[in-house]
């Protein structure tokens, strides 16, 4: 009869580790997406209304000589 209960609590716990595996998955592609840079330039350009940086040119100014 334990052999039985035995069995049965083995075919449980396979069926939760198949469920937590699967919802491991799905949560390393939701990471995945979420952190891919299209994805977050997407999000800068339409929430964050950011965009390109302009070129900014610095000039040196030497100082005069005598």
């Amino acid at each position: 009869m334990e052999l039985v209960r035995n069995g049965y609590t083995i075919q449980r716990l396979q069926s939760k580790i198949k469920n937590v595996e699967e919802k491991n998955g799905v949560l390393k592609r939701k990471i995945s997406t979420s952190l891919s840079l299209r994805r977050l330039e997407v999000y800068a350009r339409e929430r964050l209304n950011l965009g390109e940086p302009e070129e900014v040119k610095f000039m040196r100014k030497d100082s005069p000589r005598d």
